[in-house]
């Protein structure tokens, strides 16, 4: 089972995604919704997620980088 990670500076946009995506039922499992990139980045290090679905424009650290 695959890892995915959403990453948005956007509370409603990661709550509805984490909450309405049937996470099980596409064979994935959660791994973690960070506000910004600085947060994913920090969270990727302790336990890297195989998938990272980000939003790019973000404040402390885009999805890009």
């Amino acid at each position: 089972m695959y890892t995915v990670m959403l990453v948005d500076d956007d509370y409603p946009v990661l709550e509805f995604l984490s909450r309405m995506i049937d996470w099980r039922g596409l064979e994935l499992k959660l791994h973690s919704a960070c506000g910004n990139g600085a947060a994913a980045l920090d969270a990727a290090r302790e336990a890297p997620p195989d998938i990272v679905i980000t939003d790019i424009g973000m404040p402390r650290m885009d999805g890009l980088s």
